[in-house]
């Protein structure tokens, strides 16, 4: 983004801007992340969250760009992964219950080997005052060390 404003390409800088709304949510208090999310350095090795496919599109495009403004005997296209690879990365190899290939949520030291949030039938409850299915005591199930999306190479 910064790139893109220095550069004067005001419009593509106008495009880029993420969506932080994607934080709210009925069940928790998520009001802080819009702000501070992308704005706050402690999250700058966190993954990005909000963008769209255009916006995904956009950035491997300057990414190329990028690359072939540093090196002109290198050329290297960035892109977004496909539907088919992104199933197979989902997957894994050998398409097993989890994509490390592993039956099993832990590893052999008893950690988890991805941020995930444990929610089952026992988590919804239905409101009659508002007439909409709720989550609740989804903090007992969230044991997996991370409350929101956790640093890139935690897992």
């Amino acid at each position: 983004m910064y790139f893109l404003k220095a550069n004067g390409r005001i419009e593509e800088y106008k495009a880029s801007h993420l969506d932080t709304t994607v934080w709210r949510n009925k069940l928790a208090y998520n009001e802080p992340y819009i702000s501070y999310y992308y704005q706050h350095p402690a999250y700058k090795d966190y993954p990005v969250v909000g963008m769209s496919l255009e916006q995904a599109k956009a950035y491997a495009n300057w990414l190329t760009e990028i690359f072939a403004l540093k090196d002109d005997d290198v050329e290297i296209e960035f892109s977004i992964p496909t539907k088919v690879e992104w199933m197979r990365a989902a997957r894994g190899e050998r398409a097993s219950v989890y994509p490390w290939g592993g039956p099993y949520m832990r590893n052999s030291k008893g950690l988890y080997l991805a941020n995930f949030k444990t929610i089952d039938a026992s988590s919804e409850h239905y409101n009659t005052s508002t007439e909409e299915y709720e989550i609740r005591n989804q903090g007992l199930n969230q044991n997996d060390g991370g409350f929101i999306t956790t640093p890139v190479g935690s897992y």
